[in-house]
């Protein structure tokens, strides 16, 4: 591993952020952790820990998964410890709609700021896409408000189900992603160079944070190409248009105008700009949190308000409580009358004779 790859790990929270930091456990020390023991036996990882749990598994319940982080938490502050020691920057990546990762995201991330102040803590965190059901809609929502108004975050990695139709796609595109951009200070330039203290303050910058990759072999138009890189993601949700930046990085082949890229994506603290042979590597951090694609999410559980209302009612109220006295009174209406009046049973036998 080269020096960058020892600094930053991932930690693969609930069935979802274990798809996730899989793409990477060849180059960096990852960490798998979930109260499912079948979700966790689908990986083929080195560093592992189950959550005890009788029920094996949080089943949308993000409470559940709260209340066990409670229980446990010595134990995991204890293998991050173990297994992640070296680590400076850890990502926790995790689902926002499911059990485990939405519910004990915030909680663990408060914990690990606190048991760990010399690290930096990150998020690669997921958005369901527009056909999930309410509940991961709803779990998202809460999940996303949640971590983002945690005061010590590190860079926040927002990927987008609406993106693909196939979440493994994303993840393995998000991984080539993040190795293009930890390679920038390899490479050197007279021009320019980017060392790993300036790509640390990227990556470390509180907020959401957007990388685009684009190639052109044409530099006359390498400005208006970053450009749409920049305003069509194929990963991550799309950016803020409110041009609220902290920082920006970009490795080239070719020079740019900064100041035209500016006035599409805002004016920066600072810009840490290298140089190389490959493509166009464009990184945007310290962004404001993604309130739009958000905010579509709240639109999509208030469209279905009254029948979630009603579904989750009927859980409550579903019982049977008519009781059936009509089905006797129309019994006897119906019931043939004898037509004669027998006052007793020899009344019978006289009749028929002896």
């Amino acid at each position: 591993m080269n020096t960058i790859n020892e600094k930053i790990g991932f930690i693969g929270l609930g069935q979802a952020g274990g798809n996730i930091a899989s793409q990477f456990e060849q180059e960096f020390n990852c960490l798998y952790i979930n109260s499912s023991k079948k979700d966790l036996s689908t990986l083929n990882t080195k560093y592992r820990f189950h959550i005890p749990d009788e029920s094996e598994g949080c089943s949308h319940d993000r409470d559940k998964a709260v209340t066990l982080a409670k229980i446990h938490y010595k134990k995991l502050m204890s293998e991050v410890n173990d297994k992640l020691y070296h680590q400076k920057l850890i990502y926790i990546c995790f689902g926002t709609g499911g059990g485990t990762g939405s519910g004990m995201s915030s909680i663990f991330l408060e914990m690990l700021n606190a048991q760990f102040p010399d690290k930096y803590f990150g998020c690669v965190a997921v958005l369901p896409n527009d056909h999930e059901l309410p509940k991961p809609q709803q779990n998202s929502f809460q999940c996303y408000k949640e971590f983002s108004n945690i005061d010590k975050l590190a860079s926040v990695f927002t990927l987008d189900n609406n993106k693909c139709e196939d979440k493994f796609t994303i993840n393995k595109r998000f991984y080539n992603k993040f190795k293009q951009i930890i390679n920038i200070p390899n490479y050197a330039d007279v021009k320019g160079n980017m060392d790993i203290s300036e790509l640390f303050k990227l990556l470390t910058t509180r907020g959401s944070i957007f990388v685009s990759t684009c190639d052109t072999n044409n530099p006359d138009n390498i400005n208006s190409t970053i450009i749409r890189s920049c305003e069509e993601s194929d990963v991550f949700a799309d950016i803020e248009r409110d041009k609220q930046i902290s920082y920006a990085g970009f490795s080239l082949k070719y020079d740019i105008n900064i100041q035209e890229i500016q006035k599409v994506i805002g004016t920066p603290y600072d810009i840490f700009i290298n140089y190389n042979d490959a493509n166009n590597i464009t990184i945007l951090s310290g962004l404001t949190f993604p309130k739009t694609r958000i905010s579509r999410i709240v639109d999509r559980v208030n469209l279905n308000k009254e029948t979630i209302k009603n579904n989750l009612l009927n859980t409550k109220t579903n019982r049977i409580t008519d009781d059936l006295d009509f089905m006797n009174e129309f019994e006897e209406s119906v019931k043939p009358k004898p037509n004669f009046d027998f006052k007793s049973l020899d009344d019978i036998l006289k009749k028929y004779g002896t």
